[in-house]
């Protein structure tokens, strides 16, 4: 093994930084895994071959560099390599790879589902290494950069993520292509979606600027978020985090997952029993 080829020993090198990412991500809540591609418009900040990567339990299927073919090396559970045949030299790099997710179906961590009496649903949980699990990328807080998500789901689902979504288009299959805003610079550990045969509650709006409110939660439990909305109390959540989104409407996404809320500022997820 050549010396580049050593895995980092905790953080990464800091060779190579990201500038912005772009996830295309195939969720279907029964199935074991996400299919997905992820380009990284990145800076090579020293002279390196190899450029590292968190990533745990993924299967990487292809990787490339500028458009050619990249030599993966296995990493131990928090990184994957992409060595190049040339030395990169510092500069602008597209990256590419092709991989594969768990959904995990026991802990809540990564993409994971939960079942309801109505059907099965995605959500993430990426705080604070989590992200490494749901696709290859720089999983440290300390980069912050724009993402662009799209999702090809069930055509009945509901697909949502921290930006609003700009197009839905129908695919093959009875599936359904829903594209997704780019965010204002976020840490990897706030990347987060979720897709299932969710129900959108009108909620009313909220604060000074009237942003508009709405609920969307599992199907057939319209009723807790009508008890919210009327003041009527409701269930109470068991533990909570905090996601950001960045739509002129509030979305807030409930379930044994998260709720999930608001533009521009932070607002409460909660997770329920």
């Amino acid at each position: 093994m050549e010396s580049s080829d050593a895995p980092p020993a905790l953080r990464l090198p800091g060779d190579v930084a990201p500038v912005s990412y772009a996830v295309d991500l195939t969720v279907i809540p029964d199935e074991p895994s996400a299919a997905g591609r992820i380009r990284i418009a990145a800076e090579v900040v020293r002279p390196t071959r190899v450029v590292w990567l968190n990533a745990t339990d993924l299967a990487i299927d292809r990787a490339a560099l500028d458009g050619h073919p990249a030599r993966v090396i296995a990493g131990g559970d928090d990184f994957v390599g992409l060595a190049a045949d040339r030395e990169l030299a510092p500069g602008a790099l597209a990256i590419d790879v092709a991989f594969r997710a768990p959904i995990d179906r026991v802990r809540s961590r990564g993409i994971y589902s939960e079942r309801e009496t109505t059907g099965s649903y995605v959500y993430t949980f990426f705080s604070t290494i989590g992200a490494r699990r749901a696709l290859p990328c720089f999983d440290e807080p300390g980069y912050k950069v724009p993402w662009q998500l799209t999702l090809h789901v069930r055509h009945d689902h509901v697909a949502l993520g921290n930006a609003p979504v700009v197009r839905e288009t129908p695919e093959p299959a009875g599936m359904k292509r829903v594209e997704l805003a780019a965010t204002p610079p976020l840490s990897s550990y706030l990347f987060a979606f979720a897709v299932g045969p969710f129900e959108v509650i009108d909620g009313g709006t909220a604060g000074r600027a009237n942003t508009a409110i709405r609920y969307v939660i599992p199907a057939g439990r319209a009723g807790d978020a009508g008890q919210e909305v009327l003041g009527r109390g409701g269930p109470r959540p068991t533990s909570t985090w905090r996601i950001p989104t960045t739509s002129s409407t509030s979305s807030s996404c409930r379930g044994r997952g998260a709720r999930w809320s608001t533009p521009g500022s932070w607002r409460w997820a909660s997770r329920w029993r």
